[in-house]
């Protein structure tokens, strides 16, 4: 991941998880940033490097064209 891409995932983590929550503990921080890269950022938002699709989308349609790959294959032989 490159600095630039490294500073757009900060900012967005920090606008939109960090700045909206109270923390008590470290440990109350920790565990709700990764809940919000693990349940949001990885599987909702739509990324520039997938076309724009979010994360489950892209392996849906990667996982059909494979699909479709390996039943034309099965076909030509």
């Amino acid at each position: 991941m490159g600095q630039r891409s490294l500073r757009v995932v900060h900012e967005m983590l920090k606008y939109e998880e960090v700045l909206r929550n109270e923390y008590r503990y470290l440990a109350e921080s920790r565990a709700s940033i990764r809940e919000f890269l693990e349940n949001i950022y990885n599987q909702k938002r739509l990324h520039t490097a997938l076309g724009y699709l979010s994360p489950v989308e892209f392996e849906a349609q990667l996982a059909a064209l494979n699909m479709v790959t390996f039943a034309a294959r099965q076909l030509a032989v």
